[in-house]
Formats: C-alpha cells, sequence, structure tokens
C-alpha cells in the first residue's frame, strides 16, 4: 500500500487513468512475482498438510498463458507470426511454428527445434534438443538420444537429459523415472522431494498423499516421505467413503484410512465402498456385500 500510495503522489500530475494504469501494472507485476516466489512455500504446506492439493493446483495454473495475440501463419510452407490485425510480427522462414506460450514459441528450422521469444530472439539454440514439448508451471520437457530433462522458461536447464521419462509437471511437482527405472519427484527447481527408490509413483487428489510401490509392493505415502500405510499388498486402490480396497494374492478386503484392517481379503472383487457404508463384493462365485464392521450378506 506504501507503494501505491507513492505511485499515485508520483502520478498526480498526470491525471486519474495513467494512475490507475500505473496501480493495475503494479498489482500484475508483483502477483505474478508472488505466485513464484510462493511455490516452495505451497508445496511445504501441502507436504504439512494445512493446504489441499487442490489449493496448490490453482496456484500453478496461473503461471501458463497462451498469447493469443501473436498468432502463427502459414506462407508458402514456412512459418511465421501475425498480430490480431494480420500484420506480420515474424516473417515466415520456420518449418513448424507453435503458439506462444509465455512468450516463448517452439519453432522448426532444417528439422531441428528451437525456442524463441516474441521479438524472435533465439532463447535456445536449434538442434541443442532433439524435442521441445509445451510449457507447464513454466518448465518444459527436453529430450536428447531419447534422455528427458527440463528447462525453465528462460531456456536453462533445470535437469540434465539423463531421464528415461518424465511427466509434465503437475501443482509445481514433476515425476521422472531414472536410468535405474525408479521413479521420483522433484520441484520447480529440480530439487529432490520423493526419492528414486520407488517402483511406481500415483499423485492422487488427496491432501498430501501419493500411492507408491516398491519392492513389489504398494502402500501410500506423503510430500515429506513418510509411510501412511505399509508397503504390503499387491494392490491398493484410493479412499472411497473412509474405506480403501486393497489386495493380498488374489483376495480382495479392506483397510480404513489409518491402515487399520477392517475387513480381511477373503472376496474374489469388491467394489468401491458407497455413502450408505457398504460395499458389493463377489465370494466364491456368490454376490452379495459388506459393512464398515465387517459384517457381510452374501446373496445366494
Amino acid at each position: 500500500m506504501v507503494i501505491l500510495n507513492a505511485c499515485k503522489r508520483k502520478a498526480s500530475g498526470v491525471g486519474p487513468n495513467n494512475t490507475k494504469t500505473m496501480k493495475i501494472k503494479l498489482l500484475t507485476f508483483f502477483l505474478s512475482i508472488s505466485i513464484l516466489s510462493n511455490a516452495q512455500t505451497f508445496l511445504d504446506s501441502v507436504r504439512a498438510g494445512t493446504i489441499t492439493m487442490d489449493k496448490y493446483a490453482q496456484e500453478f495454473n496461473k503461471l501458463d498463458d497462451f498469447n493469443d495475440i501473436i498468432i502463427p501463419f502459414k506462407e508458402n510452407d514456412k512459418w511465421g507470426y501475425k498480430d490480431n490485425n494480420t500484420n506480420i510480427i515474424i516473417e515466415p522462414k520456420y518449418d513448424y511454428a507453435s503458439k506462444f506460450q509465455n512468450d516463448l514459441a517452439i519453432v522448426k528450422q532444417n528439422d531441428k527445434n528451437g525456442l524463441i521469444n516474441k521479438y524472435d530472439k533465439i532463447i535456445i539454440p536449434f538442434g541443442k534438443y532433439d524435442a521441445i514439448y509445451s510449457f507447464k508451471d513454466k518448465r518444459a520437457r527436453v529430450k536428447v538420444n531419447n534422455l528427458f530433462g527440463i528447462i525453465d522458461d528462460k531456456g536453462n536447464e533445470i535437469l540434465p537429459c539423463v531421464y528415461k521419462s518424465t511427466d509434465n509437471y503437475r501443482f509445481g511437482l514433476c515425476q521422472l523415472t531414472d536410468k535405474n527405472n525408479n521413479q521420483g519427484l522433484v520441484d520447480l527447481n529440480g530439487n529432490i522431494i520423493i526419492p528414486f527408490v520407488y517402483e511406481k509413483l500415483i499423485q492422487m487428489q488427496l491432501s498430501g498423499v501419493i500411492k507408491a510401490k516398491k519392492d513389489g509392493k504398494y502402500g501410500y505415502i506423503n510430500y515429506k516421505n513418510d509411510i501412511l500405510i505399509k508397503f504390503k499388498y499387491d494392490y491398493i486402490d484410493q479412499p472411497s467413503n473412509g474405506m480403501i480396497a486393497v489386495k493380498n494374492g488374489d483376495k480382495y478386503g479392506f483397510i480404513n484410512t489409518i491402515g487399520e484392517e477392517i475387513i480381511p481379503c477373503i472376496y474374489d472383487k469388491v467394489y468401491p465402498f458407497t455413502e450408505n457404508g457398504n460395499a458389493s463384493v463377489i465370494k466364491n462365485g456368490k454376490a452379495g456385500y459388506v459393512l464398515e464392521n465387517g459384517n457381510e450378506i452374501i446373496i445366494e
């Protein structure tokens, strides 16, 4: 508020419209800085369980903006860019041109990929990477010799191309697979959040919970890598109305959200618990249902 008041005093001789414009620009500037600078704070809050992943997602959804003012166009088999008034901004000279995203565009020349800004300045030289993918959370996947890495929106390499696979960033986190086929998670700066010791990771729509597989067994961990449910199941589902379907061998049962066995693994097939406190099951070819207290009713 002090900064805005100071700007108002400085602009007092130029009229109310200019003052309003100044305020909007300052607010936009500080907001964009705030979103990025608070990224780690949001992640820490998710890991502590004080902010949900949905709230975390809302913050990072603000980061990626497509520019619809500068539009790719094709002329004589070459691509360039025009503005909304069809004025040519960048002459058609590329073999391929993506939309601008975060003021950057992926272009191709002589079968080599590069990255340019809206002034046609080369941000990433042609041929440095075999492939450059679209940005998410102001980060993009890149590929060299079928190995993947991560760059930021300035063209800086966050992670080198040494990973067998990588997903897009999601909630400010990226899941990668290393050379030993182990999966882990890194943050926007490439810091390891979940170590590369898991055969499989699945981020779920829950506050700070990840389904993970280790040594052939499934369990739950959080974003501090604490074990929430022990790795002892051949399969584990997402929670449904406070109950989680699990599998041991070829039989299914249920545990609660703190890992206590409620219904033993004695069923051939189970379905998620409903709001009414029961779940459909199949046992020895017969259908029925079980209750939260473990009682069962089998229909002959």
